[in-house]
This record gives C-alpha cells, structure tokens and sequence, in this order.
C-alpha cells in the first residue's frame, strides 16, 4: 500500500511540474549582433516560445522569442539580442542577473496570418544541418514562421520553407537548413542559395 502511495504522490509532482509555468534565475548576458528584433538564446525553451525576462537590479522588462542556443558552458541562462538588452538596459558583456518567466500558452494569440516582412531578396551560403524531417531553416533576423523561396544557384532547384530557428551572422552564411531540405536542394555541406519572399 505505501509503495502504491508513493508511486502515486511522484506521478502527481510530476503532472504538476510539466503543466506549471517554466520559472528560472540566473544570468544574462548581451551578444553582439547587427540584427534588428526582440529574441534570445535559452538552453532548453523550444524555438518561437515567448518568454518575459526582468532584470533583477531595475525590474525593466521585456518579453523575447526564444530564436536559438546558449553555448556550451556559458555562464549565463539566457543571451539577449542587443534590442532586448537594451530594453532590460544591460551593457554589452556584462553579466546581470535576471528571472525568466514563460508566458502562459493559454494567453499567447494565436497569428491569423504569417509575418509579413514585404519585399526581400537574398544571397548568401546555406550550411545543411544533420537532423530535420521539415522544410524548415534558422535566419539570422527573420521572424519565425516567415515563408521564403530557396533557389539553389547552381542546380536552380527551388523550395519553399518556413523559418523556425535564429542563428548568428557569420559571414557569408546567411541560412541554416533542415536535412529535409538540404536534400531537397541538393546541398550536401554547403551551398550558395537566393532567398525570396513569398507574397502574403
């Protein structure tokens, strides 16, 4: 009976804390970046989730979209786009402490139609990411769920994708893909693709 008990006590902790609002304190640090938007790199929050971050020392705050990854061994829980540092106004490569909090999935909107970023056209290297059923890719400023044309230069083949992750500008590189569509494409490393806004 006590064993039953037991059994039954942690597998209610353990609904509870999957359905409970995602709380955390910690680090953040500002990332350099030229790109425009409120976003920010978290270690584990899913791409496009809303998350509110309060400095600590000011209580400013500013609700971001998690667009990509704090590095391995970083001491901070969360890296904010320059836009996003300022709101929280955090200096460049200064450490500061802050609480994250998700914002409620009942309360979020959902979008009636895709971004619209109007007219854009792109030419840059794609790098081919190992894993990825989807025709999906990471940009360095686009938001997330934007539809965009690739077109291999070489081979001109051509798909349409969805944008779901954020990476940094490096270079020449201007999209990482899925291995979906890296294959659709024909890229097996890298490639240099042209990116085109689809009409919204």
């Amino acid at each position: 009976m006590k064993k039953i008990l037991g059994v039954g006590v942690l597998l209610t902790a353990a609904v509870m804390s999957l359905t409970a609002q995602y709380k955390e304190a910690g680090m953040a640090l500002r990332y350099e970046t030229e790109d425009p938007g409120l976003y920010a790199s978290h270690a584990v929050f899913p791409f496009g989730t809303k998350v509110i971050v309060t400095n600590l020392l000011n209580n400013q705050q500013v609700t971001v979209h998690i667009g990509g990854r704090v590095a391995a061994g970083s001491r901070a829980i969360i890296e904010l786009s320059p836009e996003a540092a300022e709101a929280l106004m955090i200096a460049s490569r200064t450490l500061t402490q802050v609480s994250i909090e998700e914002v409620p999935r009942e309360t979020r909107q959902r979008a009636a139609v895709r971004p619209r970023i109007g007219a854009f056209k792109q030419t840059g290297v794609a790098v081919a990411l190992p894993g990825g059923t989807d025709l999906t890719a990471s940009h360095p400023s686009l938001s997330m769920g934007t539809k965009l044309k690739l077109t291999h230069t070489a081979n001109k083949k051509s798909i349409t994708i969805t944008i779901t992750g954020r990476i940094r500008a490096s270079g020449t590189r201007v999209l990482e893909v899925s291995h979906a569509a890296a294959r659709a494409l024909s890229i097996r490393d890298s490639a240099e693709i042209q990116i085109e806004s689809i009409d919204q």
